[in-house]
């Protein structure tokens, strides 16, 4: 029979547990969608396209809604979506903590470090584990807490 690989193995019998496994295993890994900026002021952030997008989609992307690289502040890609800010006077805030976690890759596209951002929480008595959110913008950092939600 096609459901017997040896004569008392049944993969019939194995199926619903692999499935509840791969079900566990998913819900465990879940993975909240990262804010990341693709391209800033009309220039391609290489490093974070290649781990999370495809070049010639957004080529092939910016090709279809007629938009040159020039126009561009900031393009961000949110989970799936792909957010273009055309403004240049605009500010825009950019994540650089997210559920107590640093974005380094945002804090050297506003051209800060690590230490620059540990003595702005030492300014304000918190702790990263603490922070849920914050955000840059306008030379400025907003925070967002727990108990805050």
């Amino acid at each position: 029979s096609f459901f017997f690989i040896y004569k008392e193995f049944n993969f019939l019998y194995f199926l619903p547990i692999i499935l509840l496994s791969i079900t566990i295993y998913n819900l465990f890994n879940y993975k909240e969608p990262d804010e990341v900026i693709l391209i800033k002021d009309g220039n391609i952030n290489f490093h974070e396209l290649i781990k999370n997008y495809s070049y010639f989609k957004l080529i092939n992307y910016l090709k279809y809604h007629h938009i040159r690289l020039d126009e561009i502040s900031y393009l961000v890609k949110k989970g799936n979506r792909l957010v273009i800010i055309k403004d240049h006077n605009l500010s825009f805030p950019v994540s650089i903590i997210l559920n107590g976690k640093i974005q380094e890759h945002n804090l050297l596209l506003i051209k800060k470090n690590k230490d620059w951002l540990k003595k702005e929480l030492l300014k304000q008595k918190m702790l990263i584990n603490d922070i849920d959110y914050a955000y840059y913008r306008k030379d400025k950092i907003y925070f967002i807490q727990e108990n805050q939600i």
